[in-house]
């Protein structure tokens, strides 16, 4: 999802202020880094209200990876450089099927790019960047 679409669909949403969403992005701008760590480090949309907003643009099952123990043969089945290059984390498998958590489960070639890898198929999941 592209930063202009994010911004429409959190003013959309009512979650953001015009103003509070000019104070996020020119903050993005001036510091670099995603738009998604600067709407969380604002401070003027907690966490998990920025992952469930995410969950329902996207339309997939939101995660809480802070309340997840995750297997550490799942976290094997995923390269270091590939987890931290699409950032997405291997939550749980059920047979052929591994459910991944994505700051962005809009990313297809990341999810192909997992599926030739893993030979599984690929369960998107959200949740925030800087979960």
């Amino acid at each position: 999802m592209t930063n202009e679409r994010l911004s429409e669909a959190l003013l959309a949403s009512r979650l953001l202020t015009t103003e509070q969403l000019g104070a996020i992005v020119e903050a993005h701008q001036r510091q670099g880094g995603t738009l998604s760590k600067h709407i969380i480090a604002s401070g003027f949309i907690e966490e998990a209200a920025f992952r469930d907003f995410l969950a329902a643009v996207f339309r997939v099952q939101a995660v809480d990876l802070a309340n997840l123990n995750i297997d550490a043969e799942l976290i094997k089945l995923v390269p270091e450089e590939i987890a931290t290059r699409f950032q997405l984390v291997p939550v749980s498998r059920q047979g052929r099927v591994l459910e991944v958590a994505m700051a962005n489960p809009d990313n297809l070639f990341a999810i192909d790019d997992l599926k030739f890898y893993t030979g599984l198929e690929i369960r998107p999941l959200v949740a925030p960047e800087q979960a």
